[in-house]
């Protein structure tokens, strides 16, 4: 993806804030996860990503933890996926405790 076109994917979602030049807030509604080509047939999927800012030459990602994450901004973006938030949904360990 160009960087326009992820530009004009972040305008059009409403649960995403744009924030300054270039910055873009995503809100607690919305779970976004960002998959960047790595080379070749890997690819590297960033999930919870709380602020996009997309500059000239770089693209910064921030998750939800305060990880940062700054890559070249010519660097293949593959896809941008949005998932709704589920509010009552526990995120447990992968197992169920049985009563």
């Amino acid at each position: 993806m160009k960087k326009d076109l992820i530009q004009k994917v972040l305008e059009s979602e409403s649960a995403v804030k744009a924030e300054g030049k270039g910055g873009f807030l995503v809100s607690d509604d919305v779970e976004l996860t960002i998959i960047i080509d790595v080379g070749g047939q890997e690819a590297l999927a960033i999930q919870k990503v709380k602020r996009v800012t997309l500059s000239a030459e770089t693209l910064q990602i921030e998750t939800h933890k305060g990880e940062r994450l700054y890559t070249d901004a010519a660097l293949g973006i593959r896809a941008l996926k949005f998932s709704p938030q589920e509010a009552g949904k526990s995120r447990g360990a992968g197992f169920t405790a049985l009563r």
